[in-house]
């Protein structure tokens, strides 16, 4: 198993709640797993910034060429775990009207997996 990284995201411009993000991306199996501590969610722009500053953190996203949120999605089966248990699939797109607009996410979600 690779190893697993942290790093805490910081609200800047919100009232939210800042998040410590847990991820190991595996190039060998095109995955990324994140597992959110401390919160039961995770704001989705704080998810776009986590992802576009993956390269920042992890030299083989830009080796690879693999350096935005769209790409990234696009490339490894993103999953997110939260401390519910619940799991999501996270995708980034771009809504195609207006032209240029803003990058989105979408969590989808894929299993509960709290112990009873």
């Amino acid at each position: 198993m690779q190893n697993m990284h942290k790093i805490l995201m910081k609200h800047q411009f919100t009232d939210a709640r800042d998040v410590c993000i847990e991820w190991c991306a595996d190039f060998g199996k095109m995955t990324l797993d994140l597992k959110i501590e401390h919160q039961p969610i995770v704001s989705p722009f704080l998810m776009l910034d986590f992802l576009a500053s993956l390269p920042n953190y992890d030299d083989r996203f830009g080796k690879t060429g693999i350096t935005d949120p769209l790409q990234i999605t696009s490339e490894f089966v993103v999953t997110m775990s939260l401390v519910t248990g619940n799991g999501f699939r996270v995708y980034a797109y771009r809504p195609g009207w207006p032209e240029n607009s803003p990058l989105q996410l979408e969590f989808i979600e894929v299993a509960n997996n709290k112990e009873s």
